[in-house]
């Protein structure tokens, strides 16, 4: 089991769709193997509830962030060879700092093997 932080959730109206984000949101990790900035990026994905002008109120996948680059950089040929599950994945912690207005950050636990990951790298 892996615990770590999303990353990007400060971009765009990413903080908008995290206050709809609960413990037991459904979230699911999307390989980005065409993403200009990291060919090894894994993106977050969660199911919330939302307005779309052609389906009206309903549950949509939005994005949420990204899995921190050194962590994405072991897991990506994991994914990419189906040897990891790319729903095996929880929400664990939403944190702020307790202030008004404070970022939300999210904290998650991705399930797999440790023998899959090099612990050297």
């Amino acid at each position: 089991m892996i615990t770590t932080k999303i990353v990007g959730v400060s971009f765009g109206n990413i903080q908008e769709l995290l206050k709809k984000v609960s413990l037991s949101t459904k979230i699911k990790l999307v390989r980005e193997d065409k993403n200009i900035h990291d060919e090894n990026a894994i993106g977050i994905l969660a199911s919330v509830e939302r307005f779309n002008k052609v389906a009206g109120w309903g549950m949509f996948w939005v994005h949420i962030g990204y899995i921190p680059a050194p962590l994405a950089k072991q897991l990506a040929p994991l994914i990419d060879s189906k040897i990891l599950n790319l729903e095996s994945v929880k929400i664990l912690n939403l944190l702020t700092s307790g202030q008004k207005n404070s970022k939300i950050g999210v904290e998650i636990e991705i399930y797999c093997d440790s023998k899959l990951l090099d612990e050297d790298e």
